[in-house]
This record gives structure tokens, C-alpha cells and sequence, in this order.
């Protein structure tokens, strides 16, 4: 418990004042370190919706950013102490989640990708069919997680061009969280509010909890 309330990251110099945002990050570090096995559910009755921002668009902001910095927080804490990832058990994890995340800024990438191929001799122009092709790739690339869920709703359809936005979007507040990473202030959320209900519900917290 005293490391739950006390974890610090980056070498050690941030934290120790209570992990904030990242607790159910701590949480899953910790049930690898002890040998239990996580799997992912995608089952029709373990679907959880949650609301975003539901209250304006200020607080869908502190979400994002919150989100966006316990990436930078969290996931090297994951690469680094988690022998099970970082030995590769499971490699793709490692690439696509963890590594990645801390990489991907489709914005940046994307733009450099276009540009690359515009000043190579591989293209003659801005509208050529290499550019085309490339463009194709790029918004399979964008949409890929999306089609089980497009399937099952082809309402959404209409929806696709707003999550490529959003994806650009996104990487100008992932910029703002890399600098600010080390701030673990709970923004998008009124922890006062929670308190309070806490309070109300008079649940003592169980310190003797363990993994082992």
C-alpha cells in the first residue's frame, strides 16, 4: 500500500504524493509482476460505455490530457519493470501498446510521410496515384480498430472522418502532455465531488489487500 501511495517515476525526481490518474496503471504493473495473466474481453456483455466530457468541453480536454500524460508516465515504468513484457513474452504488447504510444504522433508522421514522397523521384506531383495509393494506406491505417465496430453499426459510417480528425487532433495535446508530463493533477474529473460521496458511502479503505 505504502508504494501504491508513493510511487515516483522519470529516475525517480516527480511523484511520491499519490499516483493520481495512473493507479490502475500501477494496479496492472503490479499483477504481472506477480504472475498473473491478463486478458483482453470483447464479448457483447462485457462492453462498458462511459461518458466523455458529458459535461462540456473543458472537462473532455482534462480528460485527454490526463490520458495523454499517464502515457508518458506510465508506460516506460511498464517496459522497464515488467520483466514479462520486457523479456518479450508478449511482443506485440510491447510494440503496439506500450512503445508505440510514446511514438505516435499521426499528425507529424503522416504530414512527413506525404512530404517525403512529394520530394522523391518516386512521384511526379500532389495528386499523382502514388500520392493516392499512399493517402489509401494511411486512412486504412487510421481506421483498421474501427471496422468490427463499423460492421456490427454501419451507422457510423458517417462518424469515420471524425475519428481521423481526432486522431490529428490528438497529437498537438500529446505535445502539450510530453512537456507536461510530470504535472499528475486529475484534470476532467471533480475528485471534491467524489470525495464527498466517498464520504457519504463511509467505506473504509482495506489496507491488508495483496497480490500475493
Amino acid at each position: 500500500m505504502d508504494r501504491f501511495c508513493r510511487e515516483r517515476f522519470f529516475f525517480g525526481l516527480f511523484g511520491g504524493k499519490g499516483l493520481g490518474p495512473d493507479d490502475d496503471n500501477f494496479l496492472t504493473r503490479e499483477a504481472y509482476q506477480h504472475g498473473w495473466k491478463i486478458k483482453f474481453q470483447q464479448t457483447e456483455d462485457s462492453v462498458v460505455e462511459t461518458s466523455l466530457g458529458d459535461e462540456n468541453a473543458v472537462k473532455f480536454r482534462g480528460q485527454l490530457v490526463r490520458w495523454a500524460r499517464t502515457t508518458f508516465r506510465s508506460n516506460p515504468c511498464m517496459l522497464r519493470q515488467v520483466s514479462d513484457v520486457y523479456t518479450w513474452r508478449m511482443p506485440y504488447t510491447y510494440f503496439a501498446v506500450y512503445a508505440a504510444a510514446l511514438f505516435n504522433f499521426a499528425l507529424f508522421w503522416d504530414a512527413t510521410l506525404f512530404v517525403s514522397l512529394y520530394l522523391s523521384w518516386h512521384t511526379r506531383g500532389l495528386f499523382t496515384n502514388e500520392m493516392g495509393l499512399l493517402a489509401l494506406w494511411v486512412l486504412w491505417t487510421k481506421t483498421i480498430k474501427l471496422w468490427p465496430h463499423i460492421l456490427r453499426h454501419p451507422s457510423d459510417i458517417p462518424l469515420i472522418p471524425c475519428q481521423i480528425l481526432f486522431a490529428y487532433a490528438h497529437s498537438i495535446i500529446k505535445v502539450w502532455a510530453l512537456f507536461t508530463f510530470w504535472d499528475c493533477a486529475w484534470l476532467g474529473r471533480n475528485l471534491d465531488a467524489v470525495d464527498a460521496e466517498s464520504k457519504e458511502l463511509k467505506r473504509e479503505l482495506d489496507k491488508d489487500f495483496t497480490f500475493a
